[in-house]
């Protein structure tokens, strides 16, 4: 059989000679279409209603909806229902941004040229936020899952180890990735991160200035155009109501010796050794909003187990070939 892992950054397929291929048929399929390459390219942002994607690309509803079928049925995609002003509207979302066809017996045995850690967001080593802010902290076996507002102190606490979802209104936090190639060539960086702006409640066109910085050198400042809800995050818990921040947007930002890239559009020239990645056993990172940013409008930083992304922070390394 094939593994099939949805949800998530990467959708693998590992196959053998004994493997089920009705998954890489699926996606296969679902590929081979301009059109379904076209809505794929509008839902790299943001979600769209099916009405909103068969009226930007001129296409008939009826069409689109048959091409929505067929990426939902290869796991590309998921569909969810929001309550409009006169009805119920389908929204589409990408729930993936890559694919890998993984063909068993292809793999060279010499050591990997990447190295991927996921961090946590809770486990940051320094915080210098403001309020308003706080965390959602996950259960255990001896309380529910609850958040702690308005605190800053609370991002210094023990607890916040279990959170799934951080938020301020400016300031950084930073993580501590282990740099396993520091003595090696690194010839790329790749960060992977769900994220949006902060206000009360939430306000889709909330936009917020996120600025990330590599040990401590500015890498990129994007614009999250607004935080997000009005319908459930698709792992976000139930306990986590409706009124509050659901979902953010999944950013992936990639260094190499050409520059800076977000979702794979070019940022800044600045090449990767300006990162000095090579100098130490671990890679400092800051992710936050600058106090003098033009759009101030705070941040949600998203775990594994809250939004529609099924992942913490990904941080992934790769070494030249020898």
């Amino acid at each position: 059989m094939s593994n099939v892992i949805s949800q998530n950054k990467n959708l693998n397929y590992s196959i053998n000679l004994e493997s089920d291929t009705e998954d890489i048929f699926k996606a296969s399929r679902a590929l081979a279409s301009y059109d379904r390459i076209r809505i794929l390219q509008l839902l790299t942002y943001s979600p769209m209603s099916i009405y909103e994607i068969s009226k930007t690309l001129n296409i008939p509803i009826s069409t689109v909806s048959n091409h929505i079928s067929i990426l939902e049925e290869a796991k590309i995609l998921f569909v969810s229902t929001q309550q409009g002003v006169k009805k119920h509207v389908k929204m589409c979302n990408r729930q993936i941004t890559s694919i890998l066809f993984n063909f068993a017996g292809m793999i060279a045995e010499e050591s990997p040229l990447s190295f991927s850690t996921e961090m946590p967001v809770g486990q940051f080593v320094e915080a210098d936020i403001s309020a308003p802010c706080g965390m959602f902290v996950n259960a255990d076996e001896s309380e529910t899952e609850k958040p702690h507002v308005d605190k800053p102190s609370e991002f210094f606490s023990t607890h916040r180890f279990a959170a799934e979802l951080i938020w301020f209104d400016h300031g950084f936090v930073s993580y501590n990735f282990p740099n396993k190639l520091y003595e090696e060539d690194v010839v790329k960086l790749e960060l992977s991160f769900e994220v949006c702006s902060e206000i009360a409640y939430y306000r889709n066109d909330w936009p917020s200035d996120i600025t990330v910085k590599i040990n401590d050198k500015e890498a990129i400042t994007f614009l999250s155009p607004g935080d997000f809800g009005g319908r459930q995050g698709k792992f976000t818990p139930d306990s986590h109501g409706l009124s509050n921040t659901q979902y953010g947007q999944l950013k992936k930002i990639t260094i190499t010796k050409n520059g800076v890239f977000l979702n794979g559009s070019t940022v800044s020239e600045t090449p990767i050794d300006e990162f000095h990645l090579n100098e130490r056993p671990f890679i400092k990172l800051s992710i936050g909003v600058k106090k003098d940013a033009v759009h101030r409008g705070g941040i949600n930083l998203f775990g594994k187990n809250f939004g529609d992304y099924n992942q913490s922070i990904l941080l992934t390394l790769t070494k030249a070939e020898k």
